[in-house]
């Protein structure tokens, strides 16, 4: 087992935390790989209904949605 030394786990309260603009939709950084030691980030995206985002892909993080509220839809490539 590794042990991690350094990382800062904050709670960030609803509202809360930096934004940033990205076209379409925002994001809001919950928890920083910076202040993790490099080892996890949560980020919000909130946007509007109806929101299309480009089709992309994550080659050195894993992605996990969690939806709180409504549906989304997605293509799945085999």
């Amino acid at each position: 087992m590794t042990i991690t030394t350094g990382a800062v786990v904050t709670v960030v309260q609803p509202g809360g935390g930096d934004s940033v603009s990205i076209p379409g939709f925002g994001a809001v950084f919950k928890l920083t790989s910076r202040t993790t030691g490099g080892h996890v980030a949560i980020v919000e995206h909130p946007f509007a209904v109806g929101t299309i985002t480009a089709a992309h892909q994550h080659t050195h993080e894993d992605e996990h949605s969690i939806v709180i509220a409504g549906e989304i839809g997605l293509p799945v490539r085999r």
